[in-house]
């Protein structure tokens, strides 16, 4: 089993943990699998309206939808830098920035849908061929300081799959 992410990180990452917490004993493939359908169902269950509308200063169902889908673009070039490069450095973003930039409760969200099920299905067939070996490459986190194993970095993609669908339901006031 990975390693939890060392205590002395920047700060700013300390929800690490607590998203490979959220994962408890499932298996992280088999959380990621399931994200699509929950995200599809969710769409399908609310009007864009609903999906749209702000309630506090947190982010709207749609940008929360669009942030996991830049997150699988991320999530993806992480760990295809990990398995493919000896000791890289993988760059922060600005999770934020790319979530206003990029006006996304212009974008409509069945779309979203869409292109998120597209990059998780490539993404979990890269999961799925990792072997034991593969799991325990590392890479250096830049911004959290911090060597991060692939095996890591895939229990924090599904822990963080998992927060956001929690946030998403609270946001539709679920």
């Amino acid at each position: 089993m990975p390693t939890p992410i060392p205590s002395d990180v920047n700060p700013a990452y300390g929800f690490l943990n607590a998203q490979i917490a959220l994962l408890g004993s499932r298996d992280p493939i088999d959380v990621l699998a399931a994200t699509s359908e929950s995200l599809e169902d969710i769409v399908a269950q609310h009007s864009i309206e609903e999906l749209q509308r702000r309630t506090d200063e947190s982010w709207t169902g749609v940008e929360i939808l669009v942030h996991l889908t830049d997150m699988e673009w991320i999530f993806g070039f992480r760990a295809r830098t990990i398995l493919c490069d000896d000791n890289p450095r993988l760059p922060e973003i600005d999770q934020n920035a790319w979530v206003s930039v990029q006006r996304p409760n212009d974008w409509p969200p069945e779309q979203v849908i869409v292109d998120f099920r597209a990059l998780r299905g490539v993404n979990l067939q890269m999961w799925k061929r990792m072997t034991e070996s593969d799991l325990e490459r590392t890479g250096e986190h830049v911004g959290a300081g911090m060597t991060i194993s692939l095996g890591t970095l895939l229990r924090v993609h599904a822990g963080h799959d998992l927060r956001h669908l929690s946030q998403l339901h609270t946001a539709l006031g679920q």
